[in-house]
């Protein structure tokens, strides 16, 4: 089996990808004759060191492919020779972005924060399509703090719409969010109390000038009428400010089903299941000026077992919608 297919197997085992797809948004691979941008999610590395000694190297990896206002995957899951054909000009556009020396403006929340030279392309086909770099702040005597994680675009460099801002949610904040949250697991007929919701990654940000936006993910796994058996429900959600008021703007809803072996005992109170390779954990990646005149777009990264990819959501409104699925990679 091929990689891609092994992860459109997983992928499809999953209610939230079902809903994605739904909506139109499993795009296209990128064709050969595309004239096509790339949009970068870029990886500072975890420690300064290899396992070589050597410094330690950052990596780009594509998110989406940008023919005009509409994304490109970066695989096919159609016929071999379609499925070849489309990494083997992955694979020549990826090696021309990634030739030694390049420069592209890193970006971080929706502003530059600092710029990113290419080293060489470092990818294994069947895994991943990394390239190496070096990344620098703004001040090329301030370096990029470890496990950093930003996106860039090549091509021209976008304007953005408000500066940089980041943190993690107060304790205020993410009693909002949780309040926001249980309303919009009962939209999904999820009736639970606060006490019920496990908050994972819940972070403030701005997605457009003068509005806070908390956007975060969370976990809730109740027992369903069979005996050994739990409903297993995930949520990334995004709340934005306006004039003191909030209001969800994004709300992404997974579902997954966990059966007990019957040598295995209920949780106890505030434990967490494993999902096992059912798991889609959807999380805020970043934020960036995809397109002009409009707020920021909302990059989220799935995990999956052994595997990842990404999402896009874009602003049509009030609220956003998904507008992209696909890239990342597996073992």
């Amino acid at each position: 089996m091929q990689m891609r297919d092994a992860i459109f197997v997983i992928l499809v085992a999953t209610a939230s990808l079902a809903n994605i797809e739904a909506q139109g948004v499993h795009p296209p691979p990128v064709k050969p004759t595309d004239h096509a941008e790339v949009l970068f999610a870029a990886h500072a590395p975890d420690t300064e060191k290899a396992d070589s000694g050597k410094p330690a190297l950052a990596t780009f990896e594509p998110i989406a492919f940008m023919v005009g206002n509409e994304l490109r995957e970066c695989y096919s899951n159609g016929s071999q020779q379609e499925q070849e054909a489309v990494g083997k000009s992955v694979t020549s556009r990826l090696n021309r972005a990634y030739a030694a020396g390049s420069h592209y403006t890193l970006w971080s929340h929706g502003a530059p924060y600092g710029r990113a030279t290419a080293v060489s392309a470092c990818f294994d086909d069947e895994i991943d399509f990394n390239g190496c770099f070096r990344f620098e702040g703004r001040d090329p005597s301030i370096p990029v703090p470890l496990g950093f994680g930003g996106v860039a675009l090549s091509g021209k460099v976008p304007s953005s719409t408000h500066g940089s801002f980041f943190k993690t949610a107060s304790k205020e904040e993410q009693a909002k969010f949780l309040q926001f949250a249980v309303k919009a697991l009962a939209e999904h007929s999820v009736h639970v109390s606060a006490e019920q919701v496990h908050l994972k990654e819940i972070d403030v940000t701005k997605l457009q000038a003068g509005h806070k936006a908390i956007a975060g993910n969370l976990l809730v796994q109740v027992p369903a009428k069979a005996p050994k058996t739990y409903h297993s429900y995930r949520l990334f959600l995004v709340i934005e400010e306006t004039n003191e008021a909030y209001a969800t703007v994004l709300s992404s809803f997974h579902r997954t089903t966990v059966l007990l072996d019957d040598s295995e005992a209920p949780p106890k109170p505030g434990e967490e299941l494993d999902e096992e390779s059912r798991t889609d954990i959807e999380t805020f990646f970043d934020s960036f000026p995809l397109f002009p005149g409009e707020s920021d777009v909302v990059v989220t990264q799935h995990r999956y077992y052994e595997d990842w990819n990404f999402s896009v959501y874009r602003r049509v409104g009030a609220a956003y919608r998904a507008v992209f699925l696909g890239c990342g990679g597996g073992d």
